[in-house]
């Protein structure tokens, strides 16, 4: 019998389809450890291809061999036994066994318990099986991405002269609520300040090569995904985990070379992560020691808060783009011509609308939000006094979770009568 096994393990290996006999079937289950007061484990002495074919085998099958193992008395109990020991025990092929447990963290990575067991059978191995999951994982992930992912989370990372910051967007906020999400989200973000691009100085927001970041490997700090991945494998890992569609939607970096990059994330769940961040780059001139970094740290989280509070679209008004301001002079000469006024009082009236858009759009022309006595220009000039230098914003980014992303307004009644049909 024990040959028989053998030779049957062989023909395994050898890639051939033998049948099981009864006899090794019944082998296998007289080896188990049955106790009245427990369940019985299915032993390492067990051959692991005739424990595959024991767990395989109908409920027909297994009341037969449990009636030849019990020669015909109390075979309903073997039965019930033998049940309990397969449900509690997988065979790899690693001589170890492989408790429920395992299958558990292979079912919640989005398979069915039935699928993880499948794999587990079919490949007894479980790199195999896992395998076999990540491309059910990765084809459920594939069918997602058709659904609106409008909501999400940003992560920010400070690197030596600058700041990267990433999108990564969800269907819901209760997976942005994660913590796999979360870990996600600040991997990536990590990963992107470490790309040879961010290293090329950028005042001005750059946007990052998506494809380039996709390629990076990350680790992610989770007990469901612990193994190292590439960043487009990792987001896909965690869109097969949480049943959502979830995906990278942009990254970008700022930076100073001679000066500093601020940033404020508003209502932060945790460091690094927010919904809404605002990024700002100082720089003092002729600071070659940086002995004012100490002010522009405090000046620029200052900033960086004001630029998420009052939206500018422009540093400076050289800097509005013409197409804008020909769009913007020509609403103003509009709603001004209904006035019925003279053609130059109309003209002063243009004037003074487009100088109020300029205060709402240009940052250098906001009041400031903490005390609107002041404008930014202004406390940037108090501060260039103070240190007896010109401090000067290089550059800003204000970045929002969803922003250009058209959500869909969903028609319960609508979405109820197509369920019905």
């Amino acid at each position: 019998m024990v040959q028989d096994q053998l030779s049957r393990r062989s023909s395994l290996e050898g890639g051939k389809a033998d049948t099981f006999t009864f006899t090794s079937c019944k082998h296998a289950l007289l080896q188990m450890s049955f106790l009245h007061d427990r369940v019985p484990i299915l032993g390492p002495k067990s051959d692991p291809v005739v424990v595959a074919e024991l767990i395989n085998c109908s409920k027909a099958q297994r009341l037969g061999l449990a009636r030849s193992a019990s020669e015909g008395t109390n075979e309903m109990q073997w039965c019930g036994v033998l049940d309990q020991a397969i449900s509690k025990t997988l065979w790899t092929s690693s001589p170890r066994w492989m408790p429920m447990r395992k299958l558990a963290c292979l079912s919640q990575r989005k398979a069915s318990h039935h699928a993880a067991k499948s794999f587990l059978l079919k490949n007894l191995h479980p790199e195999d099986a896992f395998t076999e999951l990540r491309k059910k994982g990765l084809a459920a992930a594939t069918k997602k991405s058709s659904r609106v992912a409008a909501d999400g989370l940003l992560g920010l990372a400070h690197f030596e002269k600058g700041a990267a910051v990433i999108e990564i967007n969800s269907e819901t906020d209760f997976v942005a609520r994660n913590d796999l999400f979360q870990s996600l989200v600040l991997s990536v973000a990590k990963a992107a300040s470490t790309l040879e691009a961010v290293q090329q100085f950028s005042s001005k927001p750059a946007a990052l090569d998506l494809h380039d970041l996709e390629l990076v490997n990350v680790k992610l700090d989770h007990a469901s995904i612990t193994r190292e991945l590439c960043v487009r494998d990792a987001v896909s890992e965690v869109a097969a985990i949480t049943g959502e569609n979830v995906r990278l939607r942009r990254a970008f970096y700022i930076s100073s070379q001679r000066g500093i990059v601020s940033s404020y994330l508003h209502m932060s769940p945790a460091s690094g992560l927010s919904r809404l961040a605002g990024l700002v780059a100082l720089e003092v001139e002729d600071d070659q020691e940086g002995s004012h970094s100490e002010t522009l740290k405090s000046l620029g989280s200052s900033l960086a808060m004001h630029v998420v509070a009052a939206r500018p679209l422009f540093l400076s008004k050289e800097l509005v783009d013409s197409e804008v301001l020909e769009h913007e002079r020509n609403i103003c000469k509009a709603q001004a011509s209904t006035a019925g006024k003279p053609e130059n009082v109309v003209q002063k009236m243009v004037e003074g609308r487009l100088a109020k858009y300029m205060e709402e759009v240009v940052l250098l022309e906001q009041k400031y939000v903490a005390d609107e006595t002041k404008w930014i220009n202004v406390l940037l000039k108090e501060t260039s006094k103070e240190i007896g230098k010109t401090a000067k914003i290089e550059g800003f980014l204000r970045i929002e979770v969803g922003e250009g992303i058209e959500k869909l307004e969903k028609d319960f009644a609508a979405e109820v009568a197509a369920a019905a049909r």
